[in-house]
């Protein structure tokens, strides 16, 4: 799927797409559109709910075209996740339509994010709807080239590009993942590896068993024993960042895993995707070349196969690794701690990262715990999942509270003044206690009443989202900026009638916002309380107790 940015819709388009905010009335950023819209539908205005989808088939632009139109809130939680969300389910009705030239009209009216993050989110998440993997299907569905026309200014087109090759990424590790062991061996992986690094950009090398046998590896050719396939350890570098040392990310390589002699009961024919963390860092390592990022990357996955022969480890075996540890084996199965303990070790001996990012599917029990909703994560330092946009300029990743709330489009007000005899905020060492906050705006009232008799849930979430913006304005106050700060404990109080209940859906107004502009440093632990009135009639109000982190060197 290419994209490009255009000044005016040219046409004719097999599809032409709209998200416009919900309850608004429709209308098209391009004139030529609008008023084809105009002329067909008459002037009665025509409003979407949120995540609404209106398909039509109109002669618009010169052609007969498929307008697909999509309303939008930007006040539900976790707004950027719905609108990648609502986006997959635009890209499922495109590829159904089989629009080869699409027309995107401007997303410019949203202020939850800027027209940049926008377009990238767009743009990444759009092509993958189309992706299918028919390598070993004997009847193959035709290819065909597509084209999306945004509506935008030319300076976006980089913004484009950067989302689209983040979707290319993302389907190189989807083909890596869905092909078979038996075409996609250690050394198969290997080979594709260097392909892609010299089409993307980036550098590989390959260590085999007598190379990682010089190295100490014993964890990782303990398990490659078994297979009679040789082992390949793959290390890919992309150098952008000068001298500094670089960013690692290791990844499971497993391309069959038989459980070895603690042989798997059920499920083997799935042991394919026992290398999805490998073929994860693979398509970030194609991601970062392609972007160019101001940064050194090094990505190692140790490729082997878990297999059963004479020649297996055992359980109840204990081999040496490379750090000098002695391991002992309980379950031949646990193949990918071994292997990523060896790969680990090599990072941080041979390549002396500032960060480790390891990716792997180590465990069927994180799915029975968490189901498909989320990953589970471990980590040294929760600073690198704090959550950043996808276009950012080419900075190092961490961004500034400033920079989060102009991205959101918001601007902290003036910190309100207290309403009686008391401070609305104190400071003793490194805490800072901060009054209740309600929803103002300008010093006025936006919400009053109950939720769940006199305000829907939906404006209880934003009357608690304007309570924390108060919050931070108060908080920025007292700390003197909102760099030094970190969350500890929020404590709401919510207004309602006597059969409402969804007191955290409220609540999470203030902790979503919290968590966009502080990052990590905005979690926290939290408690919704139910009551049946606040003062001056506030649906909600929002306590805080926030740490003073010290100062940097």
């Amino acid at each position: 799927m290419q994209f490009k940015t255009v000044s005016a819709a040219a046409g004719p388009y097999d599809a032409a797409l709209r998200v416009l905010p919900a309850g608004a009335p429709v209308r098209f950023c391009d004139q030529a559109l609008q008023a084809a819209w105009q002329a067909h539908l008459g002037g009665d205005p025509l409003t979407l709910e949120h995540r609404q989808v209106l398909t039509l088939r109109l002669p618009l632009l010169g052609g007969f075209t498929t307008l697909l139109l999509a309303g939008f809130d930007a006040g539900v939680p976790a707004p950027m996740d719905a609108f990648r969300s609502l986006w997959a389910r635009l890209g499922a009705l495109l590829a159904e339509c089989r629009a080869s030239n699409v027309f995107l009209d401007a997303l410019n009216e949203f202020s939850f994010a800027s027209e940049a993050e926008l377009l990238a989110q767009a743009c990444a998440v759009l092509p993958l709807c189309e992706y299918t993997f028919d390598r070993y299907r004997t009847e193959k569905d035709p290819r065909r080239e597509h084209t999306v026309s945004v509506l935008a200014d030319g300076a976006l087109a980089p913004v484009l590009a950067e989302g689209a090759s983040l979707a290319g990424a993302v389907m190189t590790a989807r083909d890596l993942v869905n092909d078979i062991a038996e075409t996609l061996t250690p050394a198969e992986l290997a080979r594709r590896c260097r392909d892609l690094g010299a089409c993307h950009g980036f550098s590989v090398e390959v260590l085999d068993r007598a190379q990682c046998q010089a190295l100490g590896m014993g964890l990782f050719l303990a398990v490659a024993r078994g297979s009679a396939l040789e082992p390949q350890f793959i290390v890919m570098r992309y150098r952008g960042g000068g001298a500094q040392p670089p960013i690692a990310l290791v990844g499971k390589g497993i391309t069959y895993d038989s459980g070895g002699l603690a042989l798997k009961g059920s499920g083997m024919e799935l042991m394919r995707y026992d290398m999805n963390g490998a073929a994860a860092v693979i398509g970030a390592m194609c991601a970062v070349a392609d972007n160019a990022l101001p940064r050194n990357v090094v990505a190692v996955v140790a490729a082997c196969e878990n297999m059963v022969d004479a020649r297996s480890y055992r359980n109840g075996d204990v081999f040496p690794s490379m750090s000098g540890k002695t391991v002992y084996v309980r379950n031949t199965d646990a193949e990918g701690r071994l292997t990523m303990a060896d790969a680990i070790t090599y990072c941080v001996r041979k390549e002396s990262p500032s960060e480790i990012l390891e990716v792997a599917g180590l465990t069927g029990s994180v799915c029975n715990f968490y189901g498909k909703v989320c990953a589970a994560a471990l980590t040294t330092d929760p600073a690198l999942f704090d959550p950043v946009p996808l276009h950012q300029g080419k900075g190092d990743g961490r961004m500034s509270a400033q920079a989060r709330l102009k991205e959101l489009g918001l601007t902290l007000p003036q910190a309100p003044q207290p309403k009686g005899s008391y401070c609305t905020w104190r400071q003793a060492g490194e805490w800072i206690t901060l009054s209740g906050q309600g929803p103002l705006v300008e010093g006025v009232l936006r919400y009053t009443g109950r939720v769940g008799v006199d305000l829907t849930v939906e404006q209880g979430y934003d009357a608690a989202r304007l309570s924390a913006l108060n919050l931070l304005a108060v908080l920025r106050q007292a700390a003197g900026g909102l760099e030094r700060v970190e969350l500890v404990r929020v404590l709401g109080f919510i207004a309602a009638g006597p059969d409402f209940a969804d007191y955290p859906g409220v609540l999470n107004g203030a902790s979503d916002l919290f968590l966009s502009v502080l990052g990590v440093r905005g979690r926290h632990s939290r408690s919704a309380v139910g009551v049946y009135g606040l003062p001056f009639g506030l649906p909600v109000e929002v306590e805080l107790t926030a740490r003073l982190l010290p100062a940097a060197d």
